[in-house]
């Protein structure tokens, strides 16, 4: 039996309009058989604003800014190589794409898409993140983002 950790990671649904159509950016991982939201742990003294806004741009190599808090996810999983149950809280926040900063992504990103929110919540792997992506489409259209 593994001991439990608490484990804090940000992340983020970035949105941009191209031609008035809300697109959001997601990548792939683990040979191309995972599609997530850009998300990752909180480094030593960083705000979880601060970690959202580093992962996207680590990730996906876009610069946004963040617009509001969308929702907090938490799950459990085991790491065996660390020897970890970890609890884990993701905080998920709305951001504005303001530039495509590099094409230099982290190594564990095969491909970074840009995909309108209809075929993103059909391509993202996890349950949890498509339901973030949905509450994110709510607060760009009752906020009036668009």
């Amino acid at each position: 039996m593994y001991k439990t950790k608490q484990e804090i990671s940000a992340g983020a649904v970035v949105f941009n309009f191209i031609k008035q159509l809300p697109m959001i950016v997601i990548y792939s991982r683990k040979n191309a058989t995972e599609w997530c939201l850009p998300k990752g742990k909180l480094e030593s003294g960083e705000t979880s604003e601060q970690a959202a806004i580093r992962e996207v741009a680590e990730e996906t190599g876009v610069k946004a800014i963040i617009i509001e808090h969308i929702k907090d996810i938490y799950y459990k999983y085991t790491d065996p190589k660390r020897q970890l149950e970890l609890d884990k809280t993701v905080r998920f926040f709305l951001m504005k794409k303001l530039a495509t900063v590099s094409r230099e992504y982290d190594r564990e990103v095969d491909a970074v898409e840009w995909l309108p929110i209809d075929k993103a919540l059909e391509k993202l792997s996890f349950e949890s993140e498509r339901g973030v992506v949905e509450k994110a489409l709510q607060l760009i259209r009752k906020q009036g983002y668009e």
